[in-house]
C-alpha cells in the first residue's frame, strides 16, 4: 500500500451510507498494515488535511482519524519527530475539534472510527506534555470541546469523558471535570459516541478518584461502587457466555481490560470506604469485595484487604505493619496519598465511635485512645518519650486532638464542646497520677469533651464534606448566574405562596359575605 492508494480510496465522495460503512471496514482491516508503515500514514494524513481545507468531505474525517490513529500506534507519542507531532496536534485542534468542524457529524454512526478517535485523543494528550509542557489549560479546553462536540446530547457518554477527568485531577484543576460530572449520564451508545461499557467503567473510576482527591468521600464511594458494579456484572456475563474480553467490551488493541479496571476500582473503593465509613458501608459491599478478592487471588488486592481488616478492628499494630511493608506497592499503584488520607480519617472514626456510646469523656482518656489506635502516634513520630521530650510529645498530642475536634466540628462531623467539670469522687481515686495526667489542672477539675453525633441532613450531590468546593474556581459570570437563578427560584416560590394565600383569603371572604347576607335575610 502507498500514499496514492490510500488517498484514492478515501477521496471517493458518495451519497450512499453503505459506501462509508465499507470504507470504515476497509480502513479497520488495513490498520495493522498502516501501523507498520507510519511514514506512509503521515504523508497521506498531510495530503488529506490539505484536501479537507479546500473541500470538506465525509470520507476525509474517516481517513484522517484512521491515519492519525495509525501514526500514534505505530510510533508512539514519545517517538514522533517535531514535524509529525505538530501535524497531529494541528489535526486535533484545527480539523477535528475546531468550532466550525463537522467531523462528528461525519463520524457519527461509525463505532470503530469513534473508538479510533479515542486513541487519537490519548496520543494528543501525551504529545502536549512533550511539546507544550505545563500548558494544561490548552489540553483541558480541547478535551472539554471533545465532550461537548462529539456527542448528540449532554446526557450521552463520550470517549473523552474519562480523559477529561483524569487530566483534570492530574493537573489539580478539577473545575471543568466537576462541572461535567454534575450532568448525569443517561445514554451509553458506542454507535453514537464510541463509548461502551469499558469507557463507562473508566469514567466512574476516574470520577471516584477525582472526588477522593477532593475529599468528597461520600460521593467518591458512590462513584466507585458504580464502576465496580458495572465491571463486575460485565465480567461475570462475559465469563458465563465464554467470550473473550475483547469481544465483550469492544476494547481496541493495547487497551486495558475490564479485569484491570475492576481490580483497580476495588482498591480505591476499599480506601474510600475506610476514609468515609471506617470500614465497608454495608453487607452488600462486604460480599462484593470478598467475591472479587477470591476471583482475583493472583492480583495484589490482599494488602488492601489487610488494611480493611485493620481499620474495621481498629488494630493499630496491623495497620502500621501493613502500611510500612507494602509502601512500594502504594507507590506503584498511585494510592499513597489515599492511604495517608485513610490513615488520618481513622482518627475521626475513633472519636465518632466514642460519641455513639458516651456523651462526655475526659480529654486525657480521649487522647489516650487516639494515641493507642492511630496509625502513627505522636510518641512514635518523635522517637523519644523520656524526660522533657515526653512533655513535648504530650503537648503536641493535646494540640493535635484539639485541632482534630475543631476540624470535625467545623465540617459537621460532630458537635463538640470542651469544658472543666468537678469530679471529686474520681479525683480521690486518680491521685497523683491523675494530677500529672491533667497537666496542672486542680485535682477536682477535669477537662472533659462532650460529644454528640450531628443532626441528620439530606446528602449533598457531591457528598457531605465541604472540602473541594474552593477548587471549583467559579468565575464572576458563573457566580452571578448561579445567584440570579437562586433569586429567581425564591421569587417564584414566593409568588406561588402569595397566590395560594390570595385564593384562600378570597374564598374566606366570599364565605363570610354569604353568611352576612343570610343573617341579614333572617333578621
Amino acid at each position: 500500500m502507498n500514499t496514492f492508494g490510500i488517498l484514492q480510496e478515501v477521496a471517493v465522495d458518495a451519497a450512499d451510507d453503505n459506501h462509508y460503512l465499507r470504507l470504515e471496514t476497509l480502513l479497520e482491516q488495513r490498520m495493522s498494515e498502516l501501523t507498520t508503515q507510519p511514514s506512509i500514514a503521515v504523508n497521506a494524513l498531510k495530503s488529506l488535511m490539505d484536501m479537507e481545507n479546500s473541500k470538506p468531505r465525509r470520507s476525509y474525517a474517516l481517513g484522517m482519524t484512521y491515519l492519525a490513529a495509525a501514526v500514534v500506534l505505530g510510533c508512539g507519542p514519545n517517538e514522533l519527530d517535531d514535524v509529525t507531532s505538530s501535524t497531529l496536534v494541528q489535526l486535533v485542534e484545527r480539523h477535528l475539534l475546531s468550532p466550525e468542524s463537522a467531523a462528528y457529524s461525519q463520524l457519527r454512526g461509525h463505532r470503530q472510527a469513534l473508538q479510533r478517535f479515542e486513541q487519537v485523543l490519548k496520543g494528543y494528550t501525551v504529545l502536549l506534555d512533550i511539546i507544550d509542557v505545563g500548558n494544561y489549560a490548552r489540553k483541558l479546553y480541547y478535551l472539554k470541546s471533545a465532550v461537548e462536540n462529539f456527542s448528540p446530547s449532554p446526557v450521552h457518554l463520550t470517549v473523552a469523558h474519562p480523559l477529561l477527568v483524569r487530566e483534570a485531577m492530574r493537573w489539580s484543576c478539577p473545575a471543568p471535570a466537576i462541572a461535567m460530572m454534575q450532568n448525569q449520564v443517561l445514554e451509553i451508545s458506542s454507535k453514537e459516541t464510541g463509548a461502551g461499557i469499558a469507557c463507562s467503567c473508566s469514567y466512574y473510576y476516574e470520577g471516584g478518584m477525582m472526588l477522593a482527591f477532593l475529599q468528597c468521600w461520600e460521593a467518591a464511594v458512590s462513584w466507585l461502587r458504580s464502576a465496580m458494579t458495572i465491571a463486575k456484572s460485565t465480567t461475570r456475563a462475559r465469563n458465563t457466555a465464554g467470550k473473550v474480553a475483547q469481544e465483550a467490551t469492544g476494547l481496541l488493541h493495547g487497551e486495558k481490560g475490564l479485569d484491570y479496571l475492576l481490580v483497580e476500582t476495588t482498591k480505591m473503593f476499599i480506601l474510600a470506604s475506610i476514609a468515609y465509613h471506617g470500614e465497608l458501608g454495608d453487607g452488600a459491599d462486604r460480599a462484593n469485595i470478598q467475591q472479587i478478592a477470591q476471583q482475583y487471588r493472583s492480583s495484589n488486592l490482599e494488602p488492601y484487604m489487610r488494611l480493611l481488616n485493620a481499620a474495621m478492628h481498629r488494630n493499630r499494630e496491623q495497620w502500621i505493619a501493613t502500611t510500612k511493608h507494602f509502601a512500594s506497592l502504594w507507590d506503584n499503584d498511585g494510592t499513597t496519598p489515599f492511604v495517608a488520607a485513610a490513615d488520618e480519617r481513622l482518627q475521626r472514626h475513633i472519636v465518632v465511635d466514642m460519641a455513639k456510646f458516651t456523651s462526655c469523656i475526659r480529654r486525657s482518656s480521649l487522647l489516650s485512645a487516639i494515641n493507642s489506635h492511630m496509625p502513627c502516634s505522636v510518641e512514635e513520630a518523635t522517637g523519644n518519650t523520656a524526660g522533657g521530650q515526653g512533655s513535648i510529645c504530650k503537648i503536641s498530642g493535646e494540640v493535635h486532638l484539639t485541632d482534630l475536634l475543631l476540624a470535625m466540628r467545623e465540617e459537621g462531623d460532630l458537635t463538640v464542646s470542651i469544658e472543666n467539670v468537678s469530679c471529686p469522687e474520681e479525683a480521690a481515686h486518680v491521685g497523683v497520677e491523675g494530677k500529672e495526667e491533667e497537666c496542672g489542672i486542680s485535682e477536682r477539675q477535669f477537662v472533659v469533651v462532650k460529644l454528640a453525633p450531628p443532626p441528620r441532613q439530606v446528602p449533598r450531590l457531591l457528598g457531605d464534606s465541604q472540602k473541594g468546593n474552593s477548587y471549583l474556581c467559579l468565575c464572576d459570570e458563573e457566580v452571578h448566574h448561579m445567584t440570579s437563578a437562586q433569586i429567581q427560584q425564591a421569587l417564584h416560590e414566593g409568588m406561588q405562596l402569595c397566590e395560594r394565600a390570595h385564593t384562600v383569603l378570597k374564598h374566606a371572604r366570599e364565605v363570610s359575605r354569604g353568611e352576612a347576607v343570610r343573617e341579614s335575610e333572617v333578621s
